[in-house]
């Protein structure tokens, strides 16, 4: 989990550094977080309302997540379209990482039965 978070904020400084200037913005509050790519223009007085736009989410690791999908969608689609996409990235890579984790369970029983069976021989 810890090393998720890490490689989530590693992705949201590569891809703020790369498309948006070095920015990005997370946020904590006291029931929920949010992030983004876009600038909260705090000198205007607009920050308040734009940071109120912006989706909440239950979690960091949720919220940057969320953040770097919107970034992918808006690069390769308009964005009326950005919502679906956003879905079948978060889907997909949710997807994604449910596999692997059966996957690496698969293999921890694997190993066990083999341990169990080496235990009775």
């Amino acid at each position: 989990m810890i090393q998720d978070i890490f490689d989530l904020v590693a992705e949201l400084r590569a891809r703020g550094k790369k498309n948006h200037r070095d920015h990005f913005t997370l946020m904590a509050f006291s029931t929920h977080w949010k992030a983004t790519f876009d600038h909260i223009d705090v000198d205007s007085g607009r920050g308040r309302d734009q940071i109120a736009n912006l989706p909440d989410f239950k979690s960091a690791e949720e919220a940057m997540r969320r953040a770097i999908a919107k970034e992918k969608a808006s690069i390769i689609i308009p964005e009326e379209k950005n919502e679906e996409m956003i879905r079948r990235i978060v889907d997909g890579a949710v997807n994604s990482r449910l596999r692997e984790e059966n996957r690496e369970m698969s293999l921890e029983i694997d190993r066990l039965n083999e341990l169990v069976e080496t235990l009775k021989n």
